[in-house]
């Protein structure tokens, strides 16, 4: 597990790979929406199937991996 965040999407080069159980920061989240980086998540060993694949937003409702709530800035 590792935390994705803006240097990790503007390095990306248009596509970010994450693996399950790594933390996108909500920054990183809007960064990659302003850059029009697409977010894939690999699946888990245990589950089956293809690359899950969703540009990003900056809805949490509709993302794969939801950002953490401790990661905002107050």
């Amino acid at each position: 597990m590792s935390v994705v965040g803006v240097a990790d999407v503007e390095a990306s080069g248009g596509r970010l790979f994450l693996r399950p159980g790594d933390v996108l920061t909500p920054l990183a989240r809007d960064r990659a929406a302003d850059l029009g980086v697409m977010i894939e998540v690999q699946p888990s060993a245990r589950g089956g199937g293809g690359t899950a694949r969703s540009p990003a937003r900056r809805d949490s409702a509709s993302s794969d991996s939801p950002p953490s709530g401790a990661l905002y800035r107050r």
